[in-house]
């Protein structure tokens, strides 16, 4: 699915960026969307997620080692006649690493054979 149409279906609009770049042995990547509300019933705010990954292929050609760092940015507003005037800001950020071992093909022999379909 096309990364616009994630932003329609999923976030009801918004902004998206997607980043990739080579690392020799592996590749890093960025996504980054964001989201901001239209003032609307007195509600003021925006949302940012972005998403970083890393894969570096060992030098045995055998395995890659997955980095993962999401983060979560949030900002509220609003301002209402009965509660009166609430601000809430905050962030998340979490990270996950693995290890995994490829049988048959190195990393960049896929990456090599799904360019070539």
């Amino acid at each position: 699915m096309p990364l616009t149409s994630m932003e329609t279906w999923y976030f009801e609009g918004g902004v998206s960026s997607v980043y990739l770049w080579d690392l020799g042995h592996g590749f890093a990547g960025v996504v980054r969307i964001k989201k901001a509300g239209d003032g609307s019933k007195k509600i003021k705010g925006s949302w940012d997620s972005i998403h970083v990954v890393e894969v570096q292929e060992r030098s045995s050609g055998r395995s890659a080692h997955y980095k993962l760092t999401s983060s979560a940015m949030l900002w509220l507003q609003t301002n209402k006649s009965g509660s009166g005037t609430m601000k809430l800001r905050g962030s998340l950020t979490r990270q996950m690493e693995k290890m995994t071992l490829h049988t048959g093909q190195s990393l960049v022999e896929a990456l090599k054979r799904k360019q070539q379909c």
